[in-house]
């Protein structure tokens, strides 16, 4: 749980880039310390984790060892150029005596045979290579779904390398297909990577090129400590004694004899000051840097698709046409044992080979033997990939769309959509997921593979979901029925698709489209709950929703029994909406055993004719049995109460409260509960306290005594020596032989009583630990009635009791939810927390249990803030803009959709002062700039509770491109990467709107191996161990890659992690750690996310740190231009990063261009926030530093007293802060008097050279 209740005292801190720390979507990772003490060295084993030492959640995970990564060694097979027959004799020697090319990789024990085939594909020297079998060293097939360390040379010594062999193996016609749409794709995204836009170099590789040719001295940069740099940049200045003052001197003079270059500074210049362009996010030079010249001019199926039937039993599988850049059209048969070039022509087919050709087994080394131009351009790939990282070279699985492209390129394809029918398969996706759950899970490797088939049935789910939605949108799937009704339902794939705000249209006139959609977003959060308890008996749905051109179209597989007819299949529940109830015992037995877990609460209800049932789940909810015999859940109805503050049983009926804010709760009245037991406890048993505390007082008495004792005796003893010293005799030896024998049976005393009192302090905290261990187990958790706000019947004669305790539980987690939202709302103002964005205030609101609906009682609480009360304004006006933008595109023909979006776009972000048209003159557009903003302050006023002045527009003024952003990624809009002018009434033309992309929503797939890994992590980290928490991170990252794949946020989690955690060791090894986290979040979260702002400050630190000032530079540089480009020049982390590129300029030297970014946050922090706070007294901080560093001592004091006033005021005399500054203070005034005194005698000096008058 966040930490909420409490409000710290906001301190000041040093303007410095640790105290930017990486933000975390998915993983909890609260408790890592931003700063970490690591004394002892890295090791690459990683001890046992087993029930002892790993916390588990829901299942045993044993044997999870981790003996460090296996070295495997793979023999690829000689090229087929490399087997010609030689007529020299000595090539023949020579390719006798020739070795094949290899690869050396590093596999993790837990990875599969399989895995280690996918890494392969991704090596320079085998990416071609792509239908082949291990075999080992006797020559044996080695089976895809064994593990590493069941292969292993020897599992005890992972240092030792495995040897395995590339085989080739004959085709099959999908295999070949397979082979030749890899090469196709690989060559065309290598010369032309707009062709993908999810592929290519990292955007951070082109940021840290400068790192490769920095000339910088290597040093180690304190930052914390900054009066520690001023000592040294000061030493120039200040010319303290004789000796370094020659020194300096000699050191010049060597410099100019030998020709040697002063050190050069590095800066951004004006780019810190102005207003990056939207362009500027895709540099030029980084389109340039990843191009390469195209091997071939044509490759495609041939038009003599498809073999002729004689042919095809033969062997033929299809047909491949190629033209090379030397202008030479061959045509390629696709076989069994590979590929060759056959003698056909454009005009006639013959299916024989071209004489003086060859049979090859893969379709590069064929067209290497025919083009020098392909050869030479096949050698530039592998060069390439051998510069890119994996990361950078792989293609995700799952489905990812941008806001934005550079360019809109479309591309001749001779292969069109051919073969495509090969893919079209039926799937059984419950049948698969129920085998995949009930497969063996005795050990942990078995547990992992289980879970990662899991998850990839999951993805490959998803994306098989989001496919068929935008078929069924664009009308290319027919509906089962052509009836009115079950025109909105389909069956596609074993997938059941259905249109929710068609079919639930007559909820519009209750609660509108909005109402209907929060039914489907309840439904998902209820599914991803129910999943997390693992309740194995019951199986949930796995629920999909697309919004696509408007539409919102629901995806789930179907239970085998519910699409054939009658509705009897519902055997607990109700199928009417409560009318009618069916009660399964098994069913409310195994929700009975679950209802702590769940937080749902056993009740009674009545049906139409007044029969009486008991319920856990709500009356709306339904149960079956499916033709396999397994139980499922297909509606869960409510799983929440309804939040109060939203009173209307019809309007706000689906305004219940999230699961976070029911947990948070539940350990806010535990804690209470234990609190009061505890104190009651201790009020009884005053007797045995006040025992235990005197036995405690009189062994500190005696520990004291004893101290003292000994310190008397060392003082003596040392008065002693002090005299042999002097007088060089030895005659007190026996007085300090007495005196030693002394202090030994004194520290012997003291540490008995140490132990004892350590003794008697465990003993204290046991038996306080096995008392409240009692009292846990007497709590009884939150749980609720969630029918109280439904339909159903709750008259049940002997529950008047239970329905009023359930009523006042409601009301009293309402009052906590407001407690919440105040508590946020000071935390956000106070500056304890700062969202860069309003997506990651709605992450921040989502992980307390604050609804989205409650952003209008945030914005009433921030006024104090304005660029705070903005953002959330911004907030509300694009959630209000999104339904009204998805209802016109929803009834928009298509030929007008690009015209709607940017007429929409125009009115929403266009100049808000020039007068606009009353009515609408555009063919297909209804609304006009007022009917749109008329609405938007309608919606916001409805949902949010929230009056909008449309007189004051300010919010919008400078953060339209943050606004853009954040519709285009709600509604599913891929707009031009292009520099709008938003002072024009029409920034957008319709042909900048590229394309409309699906919005998907999903439960998320957890891990519960994951989950207990991460609470072993959080144990380390509270207990201070951080070096046995970076093991567990290491090993936790090779679990999470297996189950999740290279793509997931939480791998990139586990590097930045292992990266902060390393950094205190190892800085270069830190950077690659780092280096990887920011590459997958920038293809994870996109090139634009403000996390992946947070990483480069934080790649940029390191680099800092070991003396790279370039490339930290431009690391910044990336940093402030997202900042600047989305956040706006007010936003708290935009100064952040500013202040820190001032630091790394004062470390340097530049004190110039330090002291101008200085006088702007002075400026901006005094607008922002006023001169009475913490954020202008850390940029007086910096002034401060600026003054120091010039040798201005007057002026640093001056500054520095400013900085002393506001923290002793805002965080009290004692606190950290305020003694830092007053530590600062002392040091300038100790150098102003050193100054003043060298001013003084320099001043002397003068005077007495001067001539005396007469």
């Amino acid at each position: 749980m966040s930490k909420q209740t409490t409000t710290k005292k906001e301190e000041i801190i040093p303007m410095n880039i640790e105290k930017i720390q990486p933000q975390v979507s998915t993983l909890d990772y609260n408790s890592l310390q931003s700063q970490v003490d690591l004394s002892t060295t890295l090791v690459q084993e990683t001890p046992k984790l087993t029930q002892t030492n790993v916390p588990q959640t829901q299942e045993q995970v044993k044997n999870m060892t981790f003996q460090g990564y296996f070295k495997v060694l793979i023999k690829l097979p000689f090229s087929n150029e490399s087997q010609k027959k030689k007529k020299n004799q000595k090539q023949k020697k020579k390719q006798k005596n020739a070795k094949p090319d290899t690869c050396l990789l590093e596999i993790h024990p837990y990875e599969r045979v399989v895995d280690i085939v996918n890494k392969l594909a991704n090596h320079p020297k085998a990416w071609y290579i792509t239908n082949f079998n291990f075999v080992d060293t006797k020559n044996k097939i080695v089976p895809l779904e064994k593990e590493m360390h069941e292969i292993a040379a020897d599992r005890t010594k992972p240092q030792r390398t495995t040897t395995l062999f590339v085989k080739e193996k004959d085709y099959t016609p999908q295999q070949g297909l397979s082979h030749f749409l890899r090469i196709k794709t690989f060559l065309e995204l290598l010369s032309s990577p707009l062709r993908n836009k999810d592929w290519g170099p990292s955007l951070s590789r082109y940021y840290r090129l400068a790192e490769e040719n920095v000339s910088v001295q290597e040093k180690m940069i304190e930052l914390p400590e900054i009066y520690k740099i001023q000592q040294e940049l000061l030493k120039k200045n200040e010319k303290e004694n004789e000796k370094e003052i020659e020194k300096e001197k000699e050191t010049e003079e060597k410099e100019k004899l030998q020709g040697s270059r002063k050190k050069k500074t590095y800066t951004l210049g004006d780019f810190i000051f102005s207003q990056p362009k939207f362009s500027n996010l895709i540099p030029n030079e980084y389109m340039q840097n990843i191009t390469l010249k195209e091997p071939l001019k044509k490759i495609g199926y041939s038009g003599w698709n498809k073999p002729p039937s004689f042919r095809k039993i033969q062997g033929d599988f299809f047909y491949i046409e190629v033209t090379t850049q030397e202008d030479d059209t061959v045509f390629i048969t696709s076989c069994p044992k590979g590929f060759f070039i056959n003698s056909s022509t454009e005009k006639n087919f013959n299916f024989t080979m071209k004489p003086k050709t060859r049979l090859s087994t893969n379709l590069v080394d064929l067209l290497k033997s025919i083009s020098n131009t392909f050869k030479e351009s096949v050698a530039a790939i592998e060069k390439k990939l051998g510069e890119l990282k994996e990361i950078e070279i792989s293609t995700s699985d799952s489905p990812r769309f941008s806001w934005f492209v550079p360019e809109d390129h479309h591309f001749y394809d001779y292969s069109g959509n051919y073969g495509d029918e090969l893919l079209i398969l039926y799937r059984d996706w419950n049948k698969e997921i129920n085998d995949v759950k009930g497969m063996e899970a005795s050990s942990g490797e078995k547990i992992i593979l289980r879970e990662a088939l899991e998850t990839k049935i999951m993805n490959d789910f998803v994306s098989e979901t989001i496919n068929g939605s935008i078929a069924i949108v664009e009308k290319r799937i027919r509906p089962i029925e052509q009836e009115e009704q079950s025109s909105k339902i389909f069956i596609h794939r074993g997938i059941f698709y259905s249109y929710p705000l068609e079919i639930l249209q007559q909820n519009f006139k209750d609660g509108g489209e909005k109402a209907t959609r929060k039914v489907i977003d309840n439904d998902i959060q209820s599914a991803s709950h129910f999943n997390r308890q693992g309740i194995s008996e019951l199986n949930p749905p796995f629920m999909v929703s697309v919004d696509y051109q408007g539409h919102r179209i629901c995806g789930q597989w179907i239970p085998p029994g519910l699409d054939s007819p009658g509705s009897n299949k519902v055997i607990h529940g109700s199928f009417d909406s409560g009318k009618t109830l069916v009660e399964n015992q098994n069913i409310l037995n195994i929700l009975k055993a679950k209802q702590n877990s769940l937080a749902l609460k056993l009740h009674k209800v009545k049906d139409k004719d007044g029969k009486v049932f008991e319920k856990v789940l709500s009356v709306e909810s339904k149960c079956i049995r499916g033709h396999d015999g397994r139980l499922y859940i297909i509606d869960f109805g409510k799983t929440t109460p309804r939040d109060l503050n939203y009173p209307d049983k019809t309007k706000d009926a689906q305004c219940v409260l999230r699961h976070e804010l029911i947990n948070i709760f539940d350990i806010y009245k535990k804690t209470q509960f234990l609190d009061a037991k505890m104190k009651k406890w201790n009020d009884e048993h005053t007797k045995e306290t006040d025992k235990h505390n005197k036995k405690i007082k009189a062994l500190v008495d005696k520990i004291n005594d004893k101290k003292k004792e000994l310190y008397e005796e060392i003082s003596k003893s040392a008065k002693l020596f002090e005299q042999n010293e002097k007088t060089k005799e030895l005659k007190n030896s026996k007085e300090i032989e007495t005196a030693k024998l002394k202090i030994q049976g004194i520290e012997k005393q003291l540490n008995e009583f140490t132990k004892e009192l350590k003794e008697v302090e465990n003993e204290i905290i046991q038996e306080q630990l096995q008392v409240r261990g009692k009292f846990v187990k007497e709590y009884e958790p939150v749980k609720f009635n969630v029918d109280y706000s439904t339909i159903a019947n709750l008259d049940v004669k002997g529950e008047e009791k239970n329905q009023k305790d359930n009523v006042e539980l409601i009301e009293k987690i309402t009052e906590f939810l407001d407690k919440t939202v105040k508590e946020f709302a000071e935390h956000l103002v106070n500056q304890t927390l700062s969202p860069p964005d309003g997506e990651v205030l709605c992450r921040y609101m989502h992980e307390r249990g604050i609804n989205f609906r409650y952003l209008g009682k945030l914005a009433t609480l921030t006024t104090k803030l304005t660029y705070l009360n903005h953002m959330i304004i911004r907030e509300m006006v694009v959630r209000a803009s999104k339904l009204i933008l998805n209802r016109e595109l929803r009834e928009c023909a298509l030929n007008k959709k690009t015209t709607l979006v940017a007429t929409f776009f125009n009115y929403l972000f266009g100049n808000q002062s020039k007068r606009r048209p009353k009515k609408s003159n555009i063919p297909g557009v209804t609304f006009t700039h007022q009917s749109i903003w008329d609405e938007i302050k309608k919606d916001v006023l409805t949902k949010f509770n929230f009056q909008l002045d449309l007189e004051d527009k300010s919010f919008l003024v400078g953060n339209e491109l943050n606004m853009l952003k954040s519709l285009c990624k709600k509604v599913g809009i891929q707009v031009a990467l292009f520099d709008y002018d938003f002072k024009k009434i029409k920034p957008f033309k319709k042909s900048q709107i590229l394309n409309l992309f699906p919005v998907f929503k999903s439960p998320p797939i957890s891990s519960r191996i994951i989950l207990g890994y991460m609470e072993k992590i959080k144990m380390d980290l509270s207990l201070g161990d951080h070096m046995s928490a970076l093991k567990t991170f290491e090993t936790a990252l090779s679990i999470v890659q297996a189950i999740n794949g290279m793509f997931h946020v939480d791998v990139a989690t586990c590097y930045s992690f292992i990266a902060m955690l390393i950094s205190m060791i190892n800085l270069k090894a830190a950077i690659k750690f780092e280096k990887k986290a920011l590459m997958l979040y920038e293809r994870i979260l996109g090139v634009d996310h403000p996390d992946v702002a947070s990483h480069y400050i934080t790649l940029a630190s390191f680099y800092q740190r070991i003396g790279k000032t370039k490339a930290a530079l431009n690391l910044y540089g990336r940093a402030l231009l997202l900042h600047k480009l989305f956040l706006g020049e007010n936003n708290p982390n935009t100064l952040m990063v500013m202040a820190t590129i001032a630091n790394l300029y004062i470390a340097e030297g530049n004190i110039e261009e330090a002291d101008k970014i200085a006088e702007y946050l002075i400026k901006m922090n005094k607008e922002i926030f006023g001169e009475d706070t913490i954020q202008f007294a850390n940029a007086m901080r910096l002034k401060s530093s600026i003054f120091g560093a010039r040798g201005e001592y007057k002026q640093a004091v001056e500054a520095e007293n400013i900085v002393f006033a506001i923290t002793k005021e805002k965080t009290g005399e004692e606190s950290k802060s305020t003694l830092n500054s007053k530590q600062l203070i002392e040091h300038y005034m100790q150098k102003l008097l050193v100054k003043n005194k060298v001013d003084s005698k320099q001043l002397e000096e003068e005077q007495s050279k001067k001539p005396k008058k007469n």
